[in-house]
């Protein structure tokens, strides 16, 4: 995952790895590295969604979301929080990927 994903950029490798993977009974390296370029390529909204419902987790009501960081530390503090974020990443439909996985691309992510 690199450091900086711009959604064009997303929507195209998420294009990719659908042609070169297909359907069918996938290994599942593939079946992660897919989820990951379902989620860099969510659209804007669902993206946010997500971000900000992470940062409603781990941050105080009045604080500055767009500002924060996610850290993995922030979750695993409390077994709570990283069980609510896990399910979250289950209900978009990201089975293969762990919360570090998702919390690089949302840190990554430009919209």
């Amino acid at each position: 995952i690199t450091s900086e994903i711009a959604l064009p950029g997303a929507l195209k490798f998420a294009l990719d790895m659908k042609e070169l993977f297909g359907a069918g009974q996938l290994p599942p390296l593939a079946m992660r590295l897919i989820d990951v370029a379902n989620l860099m390529s969510m659209d804007p909204k669902s993206y946010h969604d997500l971000r900000d419902a992470f940062h409603g987790l781990v941050n105080a009501p009045d604080s500055d979301i767009c500002s924060t960081p996610f850290d993995v530390e922030d979750f695993a503090r409390d077994g709570t929080l990283s069980e609510q974020a896990g399910s979250m990443i289950a209900a978009k439909g990201f089975n293969w990927l762990s919360l570090e996985d998702v919390l690089i691309v949302l840190n990554s992510r430009h919209v």
